[in-house]
């Protein structure tokens, strides 16, 4: 795995290093019902973590075309927020290709012109 420095944080204390990381959005703490979780809740270990849905449909949104890769850290994570916004739990669980399709479309519509590698028209 290729790994980038982006920023040197060890000296911070835990509670300083964890709101530095939601500040700049760099920490992701949502479950798999997309319910934001208390730091203290996050696992203490990455293979601990759940599957955030929205998150996985950010990813398949991005390989299909809907956004573009940026070099904004976790940018995804901006995106998932916004599906969760917009797409339910039950079409994203259960209809997962008409989940994708309609992520497809909200990528390129002008209510996502705001995100990073945005790929829509400006004007629509």
């Amino acid at each position: 795995m290729l790994v980038s420095i982006i920023a040197r944080l060890e000296h911070l204390p835990r509670k300083r290093f964890l709101a530095f990381l939601d500040a700049n959005n760099w920490l992701h703490p949502y479950d798999a019902r997309g319910r934001r979780r208390e730091w203290k809740a996050l696992p203490h270990h990455v293979g601990k973590l759940e599957d955030d849905p929205w998150r996985s449909l950010a990813g398949d949104v991005r390989r299909a075309g809907g956004f573009a890769k940026t070099t904004r850290p976790y940018a995804e994570f901006l995106w998932a927020d916004f599906f969760r916004d917009h797409i339910g739990p039950r079409k994203l669980a259960n209809k997962f290709d008409q989940a994708l399709r309609e992520g497809l479309e909200l990528a390129r519509s002008h209510a996502a012109l705001h995100l990073p590698g945005y790929a829509g028209v400006e004007n629509d």
